[in-house]
């Protein structure tokens, strides 16, 4: 919906996928699937130290949200209760499962639903202490940050007029578990960030930004390999490491993926997966860590 004005879907949320079209199985695409998006290595860095921090908080210790949260920030809540139609999702118990999402819907903001314009007014959060307080509200959860895959995110630089400091857009996708209920729940959540100013409680915390504006999109549990880079035979061809007599097709194309995101060559690039016993996923989490440490060559 942009400007009150509703745009009709192709296929309605929550309608099965076309027989016809799932029987057609996968589709080749003319770019390759990657999980993470950033507009440099900077803002990735920048990006990824936000959202340990931020899930961190959130999981341990929502008062100490109020450390990284701008004093005129904006919070809004959306829930999508419709059916999951996903292949995945027809055969995974935690999205067949049965989710309350009662304590969400009270502040869901999801224009779809919610016609009443004083409502939408109302939903919006607005202010620190109003944000802290609205989060405190919602289920205590559990991200399971420590596992990669199960997380995608893109991040790039914003340029507002008359902003007298840069700014960031992150847009995190991935999942979460209730603590109590053990729903697993998908979310997609985007962040407005500017610096951290010196001496300011983020900075103090160890925050490299302040959030400004916080949309948090749930629905049920729908999986995470939407997002995993596909098999060679379903992507178009494009540049990556020469292949190698000993390396399987699924080894080439995380070679290739892993060259194309961190901007190594061919030799340093298979180093690299090699050291992490070709656990793609972590040598991509862990790379902003090591970059500093590897000599010029392997960017050449």
């Amino acid at each position: 919906m942009l400007d009150m004005n509703p745009v009709t879907p192709r296929a309605q949320p929550g309608q099965p996928i076309d027989s016809k079209s799932a029987q057609e199985g996968p589709q080749s695409l003319p770019f390759p699937t990657i999980q993470l998006f950033s507009e440099d290595q900077t803002i990735n860095e920048l990006a990824m130290a936000f959202l340990a921090g931020f899930f961190k908080l959130y999981d341990e210790n929502r008062d100490g949200l109020a450390d990284i949260y701008d004093q005129g920030a904006l919070f809004s809540l959306m829930v999508d209760t419709t059916n999951p139609t996903s292949e995945f999702a027809r055969t995974n118990a935690d999205s067949q499962k049965r989710v309350d999402f009662t304590t969400y819907i009270r502040i869901s903001r999801n224009l779809t639903r919610v016609k009443s314009h004083q409502k939408r007014i109302h939903a919006l959060v607005v202010g620190k202490a109003a944000v802290v307080q609205a989060i405190a509200q919602l289920p205590a959860t559990y991200h399971p940050v420590q596992d990669a895959q199960r997380f995608s995110f893109d991040a790039w630089r914003i340029d507002v007029d008359g902003a007298l400091q840069g700014v960031a857009a992150v847009a995190v996708h991935g999942e979460f578990t209730e603590q109590q209920s053990r729903n697993v729940i998908s979310f997609d959540r985007t962040f407005m960030l500017v610096p951290a100013p010196p001496g300011s409680s983020a900075a103090a915390v160890g925050s490299p930004c302040v959030i400004t504006n916080d949309q948090l999109t749930i629905r049920r549990y729908n999986g995470f390999h939407s997002w995993l880079p596909m098999p060679a035979e379903t992507q178009a061809a494009a540049p990556g490491p020469s292949p190698a007599l000993n390396l399987t097709p699924e080894q080439q194309e995380m070679a290739r993926v892993l060259q194309e995101q961190t901007g190594m060559n061919a030799e340093w690039t298979l180093k690299c997966l090699e050291s992490y016993s070709w656990n793609f996923h972590q040598a991509m989490s862990e790379f902003p860590q090591v970059r500093g440490t590897l000599p010029p060559e392997a960017f050449q």
